[in-house]
Parts: C-alpha cells; sequence; structure tokens
C-alpha cells in the first residue's frame, strides 16, 4: 500500500519564498542526517538528496530511491548519476575524486540545506552541454560563502558538507553533534507549527525524518 504524504516539496516552498528561515532549516538539515544516517547504518546510499526529494510534512519525508544503491553498488558506479546541481564530485564520472557512499549524501544535504537558508544554489551556473568542469563547478568552484548575516557556527557545519573529497566531510551523525545544540537553542515554534501551524507542537528530535528503503 502506497502512503499519501501530506505537505509541499521543499523546493516548492523556496521557490515562493524564497528561502526558509533557519529556524525551519536547521531542524529540517538534523532530520536529514536521521534519515541518512539511517540508509548508511542499512548499507544504502540515497543519491539524489535535494530539495524536490524532500516533502515538508510532519515529519518531513525523504523521498524518491530510483536510484539509490546498495553501498557496495554505489561504490561500483561510475558515474555521472544523480541531479547536477546536487551531485557530490565523486557522483561526476570524474576519475580520481574517490568512491561514492554515504559522503555523498552529506554533499546532497550540505547543498538542500544551503539552497534553503539563501534561496540560491552554493556553486555558479552550469553548462549542460559543457565539458566535465562546466557541467559541474562543484568540481573546480568552491561554495559562495553565506552572507554576513548568517554566524559562522551555523555556515560553517553546512559548508563542511560540501568539501570536495568525501572523507573531508562529516558523517551524518558528527553534522547532526554540530546541529543538535543550534536546534536546541532555536525560538519556538518549531518547523512543525511553520508548516502546518494546525498541527500539534513537537520537538525536532521527537520524530526523525522518514525514510523507506527499497528491497534489496
Amino acid at each position: 500500500m502506497l502512503e499519501f504524504l501530506d505537505g509541499p516539496r521543499l523546493s516548492t516552498l523556496v521557490r515562493k519564498q524564497g528561502s526558509l528561515a533557519v529556524e525551519q532549516a536547521l531542524p529540517l538539515a538534523l532530520q536529514l542526517c536521521s534519515a541518512i544516517h539511517y540508509m548508511a547504518q542499512e548499507g544504502w546510499v540515497h543519491l539524489d538528496v535535494k530539495p524536490k526529494n524532500v516533502v515538508m510534512g510532519a515529519p518531513p519525508r525523504l523521498i524518491d530511491l530510483s536510484i539509490a544503491r546498495t553501498r557496495q553498488g554505489a561504490g561500483q558506479t561510475a558515474g555521472p548519476i544523480g541531479t547536477d546541481a546536487y551531485m557530490a564530485p565523486e557522483q561526476c564520472g570524474v576519475q580520481g575524486m574517490g568512491e561514492m557512499g554515504p559522503a555523498a549524501d552529506i554533499w546532497g544535504l550540505g547543498v538542500t540545506v544551503y539552497e534553503a537558508i539563501t534561496g540560491h544554489l552554493p556553486f555558479p551556473a552550469s553548462r549542460e552541454n559543457g565539458s566535465p568542469h562546466e557541467r559541474f563547478p562543484q568540481l573546480v568552484h568552491e561554495p559562495i560563502p553565506f552572507s554576513k548575516d548568517i554566524p559562522p557556527v551555523i555556515a560553517d557545519p553546512i559548508i563542511a558538507c560540501l568539501r570536495k573529497w568525501p572523507d573531508a566531510r562529516p558523517t551524518a551523525e558528527e553534522l547532526a553533534g554540530a546541529l543538535q545544540p543550534l536546534v536546541a537553542a532555536l525560538p519556538k515554534p518549531s518547523i512543525v507549527p511553520r508548516i502546518r501551524p494546525n498541527a500539534r507542537r513537537q520537538s525536532p528530535h521527537e520524530t526523525p525524518l522518514t525514510v523507506v528503503l527499497p528491497t534489496s
């Protein structure tokens, strides 16, 4: 039986609002950490974490496992695989960028949350029919810094997700450890009442973001 998901996609909210308040984006980042950690523990990699694949319900859902791979299968995939603007360097099909694994989903999380906070992508626009470096500016460019109104304590963990080499990025568990005190310090109401004003208030830690794994 298919589950009915109630709520807009994150991409729709960003398109309509321009960006999300930090009070919304940080709890979402923590929930994405939960989903990515769960998938990694079960031996799966999503490979397409992006705003269009996040349904902002109560709780949010990470959807679309159409290109998900087992960790072993991801490591054996030559690429490119994913959505260009959200692909980690190792997903771009260029040799020498490292092996695909859970760190690729951390990259997707970083781009997703960066876009949610700023309203734009962290790298210059790509040229679909250009060279690999023109198609994938994330291979050669550093992320555009956050504006000065976003303090380093928030910006730094997100930018850490966008390090070129997979081994240099935080794990989902490490990122969650950096985000938890930030989320705990946020003013209430949290993300759920903002998205669904009539919903019961709940802590962002109460229900993790849900993901249903494909059968192997």
